[in-house]
């Protein structure tokens, strides 16, 4: 055997050991699943611009963007979430867009067009928050740990289960 033909047998057995050891590494080796944006949000606190003011009973917090088709889609359910929020209550209701591409003027025009009013607009780099996708809504207390989370277009049943929140929110 020349010295080429045992360079390439020992080339082709490291080659050979390292296929089959990803394989069985993959195999037995449980793989830890991928968290959801409420699993990692949940009571930690979600940090936005203190110019949105948090309200003595906590903040409704919807990031949304121009862009986005599901948030259009999803504008008369807000509406329908600002007007559940009893008088009495001091839970806020802001909107947060990205930072990386709309400006709060933006972001405010987009929501008026579509005849939502909200206690307070800004923007945030997402990433930073933690948000990896529009609609979601964000319901955070009065020491602004987050207590819900929604994501995407929401059925009707998780829009009620929304509201229901809020109006707990207001009675404790």
């Amino acid at each position: 055997m020349t010295r080429l033909e045992t360079v390439v047998n020992i080339g082709v057995c490291i080659l050979a050991t390292v296929v089959i050891g990803t394989n069985l590494y993959d195999r037995f080796v449980p793989r830890k699943p991928v968290s959801t944006v409420a699993e990692r949000l949940m009571n930690k606190p979600l940090l936005v611009p203190a110019s949105l003011a948090t309200g003595s009973k906590g903040t409704i917090t919807v990031f949304v963007s121009k862009n986005c088709p599901y948030c259009t889609e999803s504008m008369n359910f807000y509406q329908r979430l600002a007007k559940s929020r009893p008088t009495s209550c001091d839970l806020k209701f802001v909107a947060l867009g990205p930072m990386e591409r709309e400006t709060p003027v933006e972001i405010q025009g987009y929501l008026l067009e579509h005849y939502v009013t909200m206690d307070g607009v800004g923007v945030v780099s997402f990433m930073d928050v933690g948000i990896t996708g529009t609609p979601t809504l964000v319901v955070r207390d009065s020491t602004k740990l987050v207590r819900g989370v929604w994501t995407g277009r929401l059925s009707e049943s998780k829009e009620d289960e929304v509201i229901r929140t809020v109006k707990t929110f207001c009675q404790t």
